[in-house]
């Protein structure tokens, strides 16, 4: 069993390596500065608690050749993360690569301490304890705590509680750590029997005011199990003392309900009691404090003496724990089934409470049964590597899903290549070229004739070229008439009249016309220039383009090992989820044989009361004590004037047997929250 720790440790190793290699950095450069800019990224990454995206940073610049100018810093800090996310082999092959070289002495001492800590998670406390002595007695102030912390826990676990205490009494580990540590030795003198240091260390941790939530929970777990320490010395008035400073709204508050009536059942004050556990019967059946109240207090009745009211309630116990047995039933067999993520609504996110986990992810109401499993350090660790599994397999999935962008991308890219090539053979260049350099040739030759023969006509186009082709062929016909008709000259001087104005307004257009076909060339030329720029350039695009078959080749690469990566991280989470399943019906199962003994105590305690019933005894013990209690649901520790209810007779010692009297550690867990 574990010991309690704080919830924010997990990461805080990582913090530790940050805090001495930011120390190392100051001496030469300013804090804000980082000499390479992926080291920079996973830092940023790391203080966004985007843990993954960090570690997936360093994994990738060690891949592509390692980050320069951080010197070790980069191993350490990977090394942290693989401890935080359980990549405990891992991690070891960083921590120990790193004491193979000769390394400063603070990158040895955060190696040493990670491997003891490894080596205490995988419960090598001789080992962890060996690593530990490599490490200086003074290490860096900001992991000095969390070594000193780690002693007292091994000493803990290897059941030299004296030696933990003359840790404890020499050193103060801090107060993020001192509490855990009281609360640890008292859970482990309870573990030993002996209650009454149990209680002193418990008491310490009474001694502070705290305000944050965590630290007070651990207050209230601790005078939940003070109290069941007092109960055990048969010291009752101090243990009800100890269960009055529990809140009502913590986790423990139930458990501390319980032992609150257990205690005043044997001081006689069997109505405080009764009130006690009628407010835990009359809650739901999740907690098993609940459920040993429907017991209890039909039980209580039963030693007031008012027995049809105790085998009332008895019978009404009954059908709860019938009606519970049966929902329990059909959870494990929903278990059985993969609707485990289902049940248990894992989200994304950057840290657990499992002590608050039912609460706000809203799970079925029965899955609270499993609030004490999520309190143990292999479920937890179980559940928080199947979210990071989860993570891990949605972070593949995007990666895959960008692969085949970039593949789309390429093919893309790859074809559009191939259309140009098409396209440039289909338009054949070249014969255009050709047709347009002959074009400007004619229109040279043109412009050249036109010029040296002073032809303004030649110019001339639309109406005006019509008009002069019509006078033309006027004046071959009146050559052909001349002999034959006798008007013909009238005809002749009116065709050279108008050929001559022809000619006149051609002449004096004909400079604007020869500068615009001059024009028309120098245009000519430009496109023809262009024509064989854009036949140069994709020809060199054809020529020159960067092949693209590496970056294929390369991406099927990277899809292959994501598709490889996947099946391995579904195969590690189908074991995952199969031995989180097993716990969970495990737990259920035990819950499950919870709710069947008290059953059966039930029909037991009817089958006594019946019989008595049936043999005459206690009719008037019955009547005597009906008249004065209440029904069950009222308030059965007043009888109607404001003063309790008291028994005739003091009732014996001796009632039915619960955990509290027989699993010290129930009392006394050690959970990692």
């Amino acid at each position: 069993m574990g010991a309690v720790i704080p919830k924010w440790c997990r990461w805080s190793f990582v913090a530790a390596v940050l805090f001495s290699s930011t120390n190392l950095a100051a001496k030469d450069e300013p804090l804000t500065s980082v000499a390479d800019l992926r080291y920079g990224v996973a830092l940023y990454e790391y203080y966004q608690e985007e843990y993954m995206a960090a570690l997936a940073e360093l994994m990738v610049a060690k891949e592509r050749g390692g980050i320069n100018g951080h010197g070790d810093n980069p191993e350490i800090m990977e090394g942290g993360f693989a401890v935080g996310y359980g990549m405990e082999r891992h991690a070891s092959d960083i921590f120990l690569r790193l004491l193979e070289a000769n390394r400063p002495q603070h990158v040895r001492d955060a190696a040493w301490f990670f491997l003891a800590k490894l080596r205490y998670i995988r419960n090598d406390f001789d080992g962890a304890k060996e690593a530990l002595k490599n490490v200086r007695p003074f290490p860096s102030k900001k992991m000095r705590g969390d070594v000193f912390a780690l002693k007292i826990n091994l000493a803990i676990q290897q059941g030299k509680l004296k030696l933990a205490e003359r840790y404890l009494e020499k050193r103060d580990p801090g107060v993020g750590w001192q509490p855990y540590m009281y609360y640890n030795l008292g859970a482990a003198w309870a573990r030993e029997g002996n209650y009454t240091k149990a209680i002193y260390y418990f008491d310490e941790i009474g001694k502070s005011r705290f305000i944050d939530e965590e630290h007070v929970a651990l207050f209230d777990q601790a005078m939940t199990a003070a109290g069941y320490a007092h109960l055990l010395l048969e010291e009752y008035p101090q243990a009800i003392e100890k269960f009055k400073k529990v809140r009502l709204n913590s986790d423990t508050s139930n458990r501390a309900l319980l032992g609150y009536g257990w205690a005043s059942d044997r001081l006689g004050n069997h109505n405080d009691a009764l009130d006690a556990w009628t407010h835990l019967s009359n809650s739901n059946l999740l907690d098993a404090s609940n459920q040993e109240a429907v017991v209890a207090v039909p039980f209580a009745y039963e030693r007031l003496g008012a027995e049809t009211l105790a085998l009332r309630s008895f019978k009404e116990a009954e059908q709860k724990l019938l009606a519970e047995i049966d929902s329990l039933d059909k959870i494990i067999v929903d278990m059985q089934n993969d609707k485990l993520i289902d049940v248990l609504r894992i989200k994304r996110s950057h840290g657990l409470d499992w002590l608050r986990y039912a609460e706000e992810n809203d799970l079925a109401p029965q899955l609270s049964y499993l609030v004490q499993l999520f309190s143990r350090d292999e479920f937890q660790s179980s559940v928080l590597e199947l979210r990071d599994l989860l993570a891990i397999k949605e972070d593949m999935q995007l990666w895959k899903s960008k692969l085949n962008f970039y593949m789309a991308m390429v093919n893309s890219r790859e074809f559009e290549r191939a259309k140009r090539a098409e396209a440039l053979a289909e338009n054949d260049l070249f014969g255009e070229i050709g047709k347009l350099v002959k074009q400007r040739s004619e229109l040279t030759r043109k412009i050249e004739t036109t010029a040296a023969e002073k032809d303004y006509f030649a110019l001339a186009s639309g109406n005006e070229a019509e008009l002069i082709e019509r006078i033309k062929r006027v004046q071959r016909n009146i050559e052909l008439l001349r002999e034959t008709d006798p008007f013909i000259d009238e005809y002749d001087e009116a065709a050279r009249r108008y050929y001559g104005i022809l000619l006149w307004e051609s002449s004096e257009k004909f400079s604007d016309r020869m500068w615009r076909v001059v024009k028309t060339l120098s245009s000519l030329d430009e496109t023809i220039r262009d024509v064989r720029k854009k036949h140069k350039d994709v020809e060199a695009i054809l020529a020159e383009a960067e092949d693209l078959e590496p970056y294929k080749v390369t991406i099927q690469q990277l899809q292959s090992k994501i598709d490889h990566a996947l099946v391995q991280v579904d195969m590690v989470l189908e074991k995952n989820k199969a031995s989180i399943r097993y716990q969970i019906v495990e737990i259920l199962n035990i819950q499950r044989g919870r709710l069947t003994h008290y059953l059966a105590q039930s029909r037991l305690a009817m089958a006594r009361i019946l019989d008595r019933a049936t043999r005459g005894e206690g009719r008037r013990d019955i009547e005597a004590y009906e008249s004065t209690l209440t029904a069950p649901g009222d308030n059965p520790g007043d009888n109607g004037d404001g003063q309790p209810v008291a028994a005739e007779k003091k009732a014996p010692k001796k009632s039915i047997q619960t955990e509290t009297e027989t699993e010290t550690e129930t009392e006394t867990p050690e959970v990692n929250p």
